[in-house]
């Protein structure tokens, strides 16, 4: 909301993408807060350039149009991109990695590279595919606020290009009561293996964050989770700025950790997809 007005949208029409612009009172006519407070949301509309509302249905907009918000990546310095939605797009494109990285390698485990939607609307949508597949350890892997900015230099140690987060706990106390402390022994698997393949890593505790593995530790018959997160400027943003060094280094751990024998993980299957998998 904050950074909404005057920023350039593009709306997912019946017949196309239509380009906007969330429409901003004119400096010179605002008055007290006005000129230093962003409006409400039901104060906000977007100009398409239409005459009226017969205009924009013929453009193919109606009620329930999807609107995201326009801002193409870019490179800043020589490691980091500058974007939006790098939440979660850069999860994504760790699971790629991993995908590539793994394409031809024999595994003794099953590995299942999962991209679930609805993380920023319920935090649920992970589910489904729990009840499915039944793992018997599950990893997240999202983004973390990067503290490396003046604003944020007292809220945590994480930075950007200091390598991958391991979350020890996060916790989001305000609306939704959930969150992750990370079992010791997942801690430990997850820095060792690090340790042992030169992997830059970075603790984190993250007071006011969440993701769904809050909500996966306690599907089915209680799942162990871990979760990685990539360091992130400008959270929730048009223009999150992260570090491809850090992207790389998540590829990395997560493809080490494939790697590794159903021995090696501190866990004891019962009836999911690992044990299933082995010779």
């Amino acid at each position: 909301q904050i950074t909404m007005p005057g920023s350039i949208v593009t709306l997912a029409g019946r017949s196309g993408d239509i380009m906007g612009c969330i429409g901003i009172k004119a400096y010179h006519f605002a008055k007290g807060d006005e000129r230093t407070q962003p409006p409400a949301l039901d104060k906000l509309w977007i100009d398409i350039g239409a005459k009226d509302k017969a205009d924009a249905e013929r453009m193919g907009i109606q009620v329930g149009t999807p609107v995201t918000l326009y801002n193409p990546p870019h490179c800043l310095g020589n490691d980091l991109v500058c974007s939006k939605a790098l939440d979660d797009r850069l999860g994504c494109t760790a699971l790629l990695g991993v995908a590539e990285a793994l394409a031809s390698t024999p595994l003794d485990i099953a590995v299942f590279l999962v991209a679930s939607v609805q993380e920023e609307f319920n935090i649920r949508g992970i589910i489904p595919v729990l009840r499915r597949v039944r793992p018997d350890l599950a990893i997240g892997i999202d983004i973390t606020p990067s503290c490396d900015t003046p604003d944020l230099q007292d809220y945590s140690d994480v930075r950007v290009n200091h390598g991958v987060g391991i979350t020890c706990l996060n916790y989001h106390g305000r609306g939704t009561l959930a969150g992750l402390i990370t079992p010791p022994r997942l801690l430990r698997m997850l820095e060792t293996t690090a340790h042992e393949n030169n992997i830059p890593v970075q603790r984190e505790v993250a007071p006011g964050v969440i993701t769904e593995t809050g909500y996966i530790q306690v599907e089915l018959d209680g799942i162990p989770c871990a979760s990685l997160s990539i360091p992130c400027r400008y959270t929730h943003s048009p223009a999150e700025v992260a570090s491809l060094r850090d992207l790389a280094d998540c590829i990395r751990l997560l493809t080490a950790l494939a790697n590794m024998s159903p021995e090696q993980f501190p866990i004891e299957p019962e009836t999911g997809a690992t044990q299933e998998a082995r010779p």
